[in-house]
């Protein structure tokens, strides 16, 4: 495979969305300061995370954030199994313990899973007590419903700190980033354009992100509709491959950084 630890090459780190409820948490969080809203900028902060896999195959990785929600999570599962394609997800501790038989559907159907906090809250904003706190629990939620996971952390919307590199790596995971964003394009081209303009934009070892997850109760609420994105999800798998790339989850993988 040829894969080394080297450094990450650019890409678009940045993923905006948008959410209804938590404003009293937004409102909070507003205070803090500018956000670490690019890749490099991420990279920066925590140099020992995942950015780009450095590889000479032809190979994507695909990754999903928020969920498990039954709104949406039981559809892209089948979408992955049509398409016999595995895929890495970033789970909310709160929604795991909501939902444990989709935490075990993922699981079973062949995906990994990795940590997205406990509440989804705004980690950039925090002292390192808190921001441990929201990894380590998560970590609980994790097997208090009996999933294994592979060790990898995603920061909510890839917002990360000195803090969350200090916590991250006392609790003995890394971050994981991604290059390019769906919800990025979604909005203005529609399922099929935004999955070709990913597509377009692809290089060996990208780390595509997308959402199986819109729904979200607790500190950090929030309602958003992922139906663009599951229907742009076939036109993604077809997109990559036509391009002759094959997609694969980030478990067991040496990433540079």
């Amino acid at each position: 495979m040829g894969i080394t630890r080297r450094h990450v090459l650019g890409g678009a780190g940045a993923c905006l969305l948008t959410a209804t409820g938590g404003g009293a948490w937004a409102a909070h969080r507003q205070s803090a300061g500018p956000h670490t809203d690019s890749l490099a900028r991420r990279l920066r902060v925590e140099p020992g995370a995942i950015g780009r896999v450095e590889t000479d195959e032809r190979e994507v990785f695909l990754t999903f954030d928020d969920g498990p929600d039954p709104a949406y999570t039981p559809a892209v599962l089948d979408r992955l199994d049509q398409a016999g394609v595995s895929a890495t997800f970033f789970l909310i501790g709160r929604n795991a313990l909501a939902h444990p038989h989709l935490v075990h559907e993922i699981a079973s159907r062949g995906h990994v899973i990795g940590n997205h906090t406990q509440d989804h809250l705004w980690l950039d904003g925090l002292p390192q007590q808190q921001v441990h706190s929201q990894i380590t629990a998560c970590e609980r939620s994790f097997a208090s419903v009996a999933v294994a996971t592979t060790g990898l952390f995603r920061s909510p919307r890839g917002w990360t700190s000195d803090a969350v590199r200090a916590s991250v790596d006392d609790i003995g995971l890394r971050s994981t980033f991604w290059t390019d964003c769906v919800e990025a394009f979604v909005r203005d081209h529609g399922p099929r354009g935004a999955a070709e303009r990913i597509a377009g934009r692809m290089r060996p070892g990208s780390v595509i992100l997308t959402h199986d997850g819109g729904a979200l109760d607790g500190p950090n609420a929030q309602r958003i509709d992922r139906s663009g994105s599951v229907a742009a999800l076939p036109y993604l798998i077809d997109a990559i491959r036509d391009r002759r790339f094959t997609i694969r989850p980030l478990a067991g993988r040496s990433p540079v950084t």
